[in-house]
């Protein structure tokens, strides 16, 4: 058991090319979980500034309403 550990370590050292490529797959699986978090995390900023601008819009339309009933009044 030691011996084929021992063998595998010896075969890794020899062949550096297959830990490089190792370290990138390591990378590139690390830099994609990353992205995905980062989209995720877009998405919500995205949903909640669009509920916020939602709001803004209704809170501008309402105003807008109670100022035309109130040049409506002033004009009587």
């Amino acid at each position: 058991m030691l011996e084929t550990i021992l063998n595998s370590k010896k075969v890794a050292l020899m062949n550096p090319s297959s830990q490089k490529v190792k370290k990138r797959a390591n990378s590139v699986e690390i830099f994609e979980k990353e992205g995905d978090n980062m989209a995720k995390r877009l998405e919500l900023l995205g949903k909640k500034f669009t509920g916020e601008r939602n709001k803004f819009q209704d809170t501008i339309q309402k105003l807008k309403e109670e100022a035309s009933i109130m040049q409506a009044q002033s004009m009587e």
